[in-house]
């Protein structure tokens, strides 16, 4: 497994002003994967490309987060989101480092993982998406240019599995209308950015093609099997894809303080295996994941672990199950959306 990290990543910096989205979560995620070291290899990311990010989003807004970051001391860009000197620098190498990892991935055949910040998921084409009331710590989207990524490499249809907590609502408004791009979503019901509805299918030729599962409070590893089984294998199977995108949050860990799920290492090992088995059976072992949520001890495990599962190494941090909260009303109405994936 190819690891794409670099300093740069940490230039996003909120300079004194208190925020869980810190330069540190790197070190962190390192940590976590240095006993790993021998079964990955790391590269530098790629030099941050502004047409790669107009390609995702608005120029308005790309030169509104590039005047933002000009010379200037860390601030709020809105009530949860901040911009420092370096932001423009690090979140351009970041979306540029997914775009070529997604390229390199297709061809070497190897699953990528970029470990890069600032995140994504919620940062839509001009920004905050579907009435979201802030960017939820995101600059410009990841996931989105993996897509692209891919499809320059000659991949068409793209699976997009999110496991963050938070509902990937940016990359959800960016696909929107294009039927080539199947996104799952696994998030916790009711919490930001309040978008992620099951009723959520797409636009246009594009229907059915958007998939969310928006999880009770408390849901914990049982519910996350059945919606593997339920959800996510046969959907995939239905739109067999041609690569497969990651989005990799691991607040949904029981010890995360961003969200009330009660997911333990069980989980992450569990989807990184999944993973691996979707990328062998449709892209030839190929995918890409990219970093979203974990800002704490819930990053660390939930990494481990997902790689681990990658892998197929044994699970290092055991944790006891934890309970099912029980999902039955809404795996109903998703199985009927799951049911209606085009083929």
């Amino acid at each position: 497994m190819r690891v794409v990290y670099g300093e740069v990543f940490k230039l996003h910096d909120p300079n004194g002003i208190p925020h869980a989205e810190r330069p540190e979560r790197l070190e962190r995620a390192l940590r976590a994967l240095e006993p790993l070291r021998e079964h990955l290899k790391f590269v530098e990311p790629a030099k941050g490309r502004r047409d790669v990010v107009e390609r995702i989003h608005e120029r308005a807004y790309v030169e509104l987060i590039e005047e933002e970051s000009r010379d200037r001391e860390a601030h709020m860009l809105d009530p949860d989101t901040y911009v420092s000197s370096g932001t423009f620098m690090a979140a351009t190498a970041a979306v540029t480092s997914a775009y070529t990892a997604a390229k390199a991935a297709a061809a070497t055949l190897e699953p990528h993982l970029v470990l890069a910040r600032p995140p994504g998921h919620h940062a839509g084409r001009a920004g905050r998406a579907l009435g979201a009331p802030t960017l939820g710590f995101c600059i410009f989207n990841n996931a989105a240019t993996a897509v692209l990524g891919f499809r320059k490499a000659g991949k068409e249809r793209v699976a997009v599995i999110d496991f963050d907590a938070h509902h990937g609502n940016g990359t959800q408004e960016i696909f929107w209308k294009d039927p080539g791009v199947l996104h799952i979503d696994i998030h916790e019901d009711g919490i930001y950015p309040g978008t992620g509805s099951v009723e959520d299918v797409g636009g246009g030729s594009a229907a059915f093609t958007k998939v969310n599962v928006p999880m009770p409070h408390a849901a914990g590893d049982p519910d996350v099997e059945e919606v593997i089984e339920a959800v996510i294998i046969p959907a995939v199977e239905r739109f067999s894809p041609e690569a497969i995108v990651v989005s990799a949050g691991f607040d949904g860990h029981h010890f995360s303080p961003m969200a009330w799920l009660r997911y333990t290492s069980n989980t992450f090992y569990r989807l990184g295996a999944l993973i691996r088995e979707l990328a062998e059976k449709y892209s030839e072992g190929a995918f890409v994941a990219v970093l979203e949520g974990g800002y704490e001890r819930d990053l660390e495990i939930g990494l481990r672990s997902f790689v681990e599962g990658v892998l197929g190494l044994k699970l290092s941090h055991e944790e006891e199950l934890t309970r099912k909260a029980g999902l039955e009303h809404v795996l109903e109405k998703v199985k009927d959306v799951v049911r209606r994936v085009p083929r």
